[in-house]
């Protein structure tokens, strides 16, 4: 087993660096991006699925969530009324602490990120921030991309790949692409 200090490489499949926290050090934060979404799911299904009202998750999303949201919908709760299986794996207590800010209140992102000692490869999918009102969709703008870059960098070597056409779930959309990136990254780590 490795220690945290002995990681040969991190891969980061577009992860929410700094959007999902509630107070980020740049860009938009986890409510001006998919925050409402998980506050309701919280709200209708409860902490580990302790209330459970699909149903009324479902109905809510339609009158709750802001128009923004409308494009992703039938991606997060499913089209036919079945819950989804990615829901079903899907802890509402996690969305409820994003919301709330516990869930990083002891990781700064931007400090995790300038502490990192390893070559990264950085992958960043979809994103796209309304001009009028700030509000993000995709896990992380592109500002917040290019001072991810910046910070690890300080340290060590980061391979960052733009894929702005790309859904969060490359590995499920283009399992081949995605399986073609963690293999050249990993020979161009065995290469030095």
């Amino acid at each position: 087993m490795r220690c945290p200090a002995q990681f040969a490489a991190l891969f980061t499949k577009d992860p929410p660096l700094f959007a999902s926290e509630v107070s980020p050090a740049c860009g938009p934060s986890i409510r001006q991006s998919i925050g409402p979404i998980i506050k309701l799911i919280n709200k209708y299904l409860g902490d580990q699925w302790s209330i459970g009202d699909w149903t009324g998750t479902l109905e809510a999303a339609k009158t709750e969530l802001p128009d923004r949201f409308s494009p992703i919908i039938p991606y997060i709760f499913g089209s036919d009324g079945q819950i989804p299986q990615h829901m079903k794996e899907y802890d509402p207590e996690w969305g409820r602490a994003a919301w709330e800010g516990s869930l990083f209140a002891s990781c700064d992102h931007a400090r995790m990120l300038a502490s990192v000692k390893c070559p990264v490869l950085y992958m960043h999918h979809f994103r796209q921030v309304d001009e009028t009102d700030g509000h993000l969709m995709g896990a992380a703008s592109d500002l917040q991309a290019k001072r991810v870059c910046e910070l690890v960098s300080l340290r060590n070597s980061i391979d960052y790949r733009s894929f702005p056409q790309m859904s969060h779930n490359m590995h499920a959309e283009a399992p081949q692409q995605f399986a073609e990136l963690l293999v050249e990254f990993s020979t161009k780590l065995a290469a030095h």
